[in-house]
């Protein structure tokens, strides 16, 4: 029975020893006696935080997403949150990048490939600078594919859906905005990508408004005001309005349709 017992507490030490490694890395000299206690946390971005990786990847600001990494996850102090809640965090961030892979259409088989190693890298790295460090140098090179990606022609479709994607959430956002960022007037535009999609950029960016604003009924806890300014309606009644003549329900309803 002492035995087993001295076994179990060996085990225990083992396991405090490995956590503790997520952290401090491989540096550590001694295990500490005492149990571990992890704070809570919440893993997922919040849609502010969202908003912000939105906004880094589409002006490919290298440096700010290094700052935002190292502030987030290497500045902790005990107590520590749960290694694995760190690691639904950071595929929470991983998720951010693939809707910019396939807004900007990257989709090389070397992407690819370094996504999913990445995503590995999330799941198994025992220490989590070296995970952050793999983040970083991801991003780094996929903005730089991105950069070569966007000096090649793309016809005005492209571009518009790819803007619309990037900036839907502000709500101060719109035709004539975009069409300062194309270099063409805003009646061109309207016309151009009404003549070829067969649907005004109104409706387009009222449309990926709504799905936005779908996703977070469906998989937020946010208030029907707080999913309208996160989906880009600066007024939660027009919100309301216009969801509603498009989906046949209230927003309220909708979310309801889906407990």
């Amino acid at each position: 029975m002492k035995m087993e017992q001295v076994t179990q507490n060996c085990i225990k030490k083992m396991l405090r020893f490995h956590e503790r490694i997520f952290y401090d890395g491989y540096d550590i000299l001694t295990i500490e006696n005492e149990d571990l206690h992890w704070r809570d946390m919440d893993p997922f971005l919040s849609p502010l935080e969202q908003r912000q990786w939105v906004e880094m990847l589409e002006k490919r600001q290298v440096r700010e997403i290094r700052s935002w990494m190292e502030n987030d996850f290497l500045t902790l102090e005990p107590p520590f949150p749960d290694p694995e809640m760190v690691r639904v965090r950071l595929s929470s961030i991983l998720a951010q990048i693939r809707r910019y892979m396939t807004a900007k259409s990257l989709k090389s088989q070397k992407v690819e490939i370094d996504y999913n190693s990445l995503f590995e890298t999330v799941i198994r790295e025992p220490v989590m600078y070296h995970i952050v460090q793999s983040f970083i140098g991801f991003i780094s090179e996929l903005l730089h594919t991105s950069a070569d990606e966007s000096h090649r022609e793309g016809n005005l479709v492209d571009k518009v859906q790819e803007r619309i994607a990037a900036n839907y959430w502000d709500a101060t956002w719109n035709l004539a905005a975009c069409a300062d960022e194309l270099k063409i007037h805003k009646s061109t535009l309207s016309r151009k990508y009404a003549m070829e999609v067969g649907e005004t950029f109104s409706d387009a960016l009222l449309k990926m408004r709504i799905e936005e604003a779908k996703r977070l009924l469906t998989e937020t806890d946010l208030s029907i005001a707080e999913v309208s300014s996160s989906a880009g309606f600066t007024h939660s009644t027009y919100f309301s309005r216009r969801f509603k003549e498009e989906t046949g329900m209230t927003p309220y309803q909708f979310r309801m349709k889906w407990v």
